[in-house]
Order: C-alpha cells, then structure tokens, then sequence
C-alpha cells in the first residue's frame, strides 16, 4: 500500500495535489479529510482534522491519524492512499509513528503570497456574513487553526507568516522520504511526472492545469505593507 501525505503552508495548492490524484483508479484521495470524488465522499465520509496549532492536541491528533489507516487503508481495489492538508507538517511526528510507509510531498510557495490569501480568506471576503473561518476554536481569531495571537504575534498579518515559517521547518526535521514541490510548478506536466515517480503511483494527471477551489479569487490580491514587513521579519526559511 503507497502512502502520501502532502504537506504545507495551507494556501499552496494542497487542494490542487490532493484531488489530482483523484484521476488515477486505486487511489483514495481526500484534501483536509475530505474526497470531492462523490463516490469516495459518500462511502467514506470524512475524516476529523487534525489541530495543528494546539500543543494540548497530541493525544487528539494521534487518534485522527490511526483513524485514518483503519478506515483508509488496504480496501478491495485500492493500492494508495493520498491526503493533502496543511495541518500534517506540524505533525510529522505522528505521522512518522502511524504511517512509517509515509511519502511527504511538501508544497512550498512564496510567503508573501501565502500570507495575503491567508488574509484574504480569512477576512470574510468568501465567507459571506459568517465573518470567522467555520473552524476557528473558540478564543482563536479568523483562521485560529493556523495561529493564535500571543505576546510575539501581535496581527494577523505576523501570524500567518509564523505559521509559513514553522510549517516549512518543520520539513526538515522529520525522517520520512519527502520531496519539496514549488506550487507555481505545478501546472507543468514535468512536475507532475516528478511526483508520480516519487509517490511511486502509475497513473497519469491528465489535466496538469486543473483549478479545484471555485472560491479562489480570480484577481491577484496586492500584499499590505504589514504582511510585507511581517514576512520580511519572520519568513526567513528558504529550500
């Protein structure tokens, strides 16, 4: 059984990887536990997500992990389980314990951009009149999955880029086999032939170019002054 992880930033295209392999027969693929291939979706439901800015949610994310090699792996027909999620990269360390077998994909994106669509997701723009992310914890603010506001991260803006930089760092410390993919890369065939042979996957991803997230804004938001600062400050991991 092939097992793959993508991992990131969170606003990196980790939609994008983890549908695509959607295309290939065999393959059980979900993004942020979840299949947008009906028929997966329907027998599988979904999958709990894991928190990824709580230091009390080990035992939590540990039993979302084992919930998914029990309900995800080794079904009649399936030769690979494929997820895509931010909230992997900062627990690799359970994945290392669950899934040994584990391939990581790490998607990497400039942090500027990360950060301004962070921002602009998060301010509403695409959540109607709900105003917080629907998975925001209580005392968390918009987003409060991917960061908390402390006696350092004073905004927004200063959050999200902490959260790009501990998500990339944190690729360098786990043991599993991973391979580092540039988000602006991957509407090239030849990097989707890259991946295949790293996942170790046959198959072919028929339409490299493929957009999967509708709510996606159809204009390039300018980055702020703040999130230029705060990127400039905390970003400082390069591949």
């Amino acid at each position: 059984m092939i097992v793959v992880l993508a991992s990131g930033s969170g606003r990196c295209a980790t939609q994008t990887m983890g549908t695509q392999f959607g295309n290939i027969k065999g393959v059980l693929n979900f993004h942020e536990g979840r299949s947008l291939w009906q028929t997966v979706h329907k027998r599988y439901g979904i999958a709990p997500n894991l928190s990824c800015g709580n230091p009390d949610a080990r035992d939590y994310n540990l039993a979302a992990l084992r919930k998914r090699r029990n309900k995800f792996m080794g079904n009649p027909g399936q030769f690979a389980y494929v997820e895509s999620a931010h909230y992997f990269a900062l627990n690799l360390d359970l994945v290392e314990l669950v899934f040994p077998e584990a391939r990581i994909i790490h998607l990497y994106r400039d942090p500027v951009e990360v950060v301004t669509s962070y921002l602009f997701h998060a301010g509403g723009h695409i959540y109607g009149d709900r105003g917080k992310h629907p998975r925001a914890a209580h005392g968390w603010d918009n987003w409060g999955d991917c960061y908390r506001l402390d006696d350092h991260i004073k905004s927004r803006a200063e959050g999200f880029a902490q959260y790009w930089q501990d998500t990339n760092v944190a690729l360098s410390k786990t043991a599993l086999p991973r391979l580092l993919v540039q988000t602006n890369e991957l509407q090239s065939a030849k990097t989707w032939a890259m991946v295949l042979e790293f996942t170790g996957i046959e198959g072919e991803i028929p339409s490299p170019k493929s957009k999967f997230n509708a709510r996606s804004p159809k204009h390039k938001t300018q980055p702020t002054h703040e999130t230029l600062r705060a990127c400039e400050q905390i970003c400082t991991w390069r591949p």
